[in-house]
């Protein structure tokens, strides 16, 4: 059964975010103390799947933000105006400025 009223379906997933020894020093960090992650839940009804993404960062760039959706949308077959990437908020991780 698909469409309203049918059952929910979750899938979820995490990943650690590789950053290159190059990056350092930034904003006054020279080493990642703990791996940064993403987490990513994904909900379908049937009618509209969706994404809900939790990257472990201070911050996120547009140029971010747009390759996640590619990378959801490859992925998990989430259109990208389906998809809610946060930054999750801790000090306990460099600002990461783009390329």
């Amino acid at each position: 059964m698909t469409g309203p009223g049918s059952a929910l379906t979750a899938g979820a997933g995490r990943a650690v975010v590789e950053l290159p020894d190059s990056l350092f020093p930034v904003d006054g960090f020279t080493s990642l103390h703990d791996p940064l992650r993403v987490r990513v839940l994904v909900l379908d009804d049937g009618t509209t799947r969706l994404a809900v993404t939790v990257i472990e960062q201070t911050s996120l760039f547009e140029d971010q933000i747009a390759r996640t959706r590619y990378i959801l949308r490859r992925t998990c077959a989430v259109e990208p105006d389906h998809c809610l990437i946060v930054a999750g908020h801790t000090f306990s991780a460099p600002h990461v400025l783009p390329p």
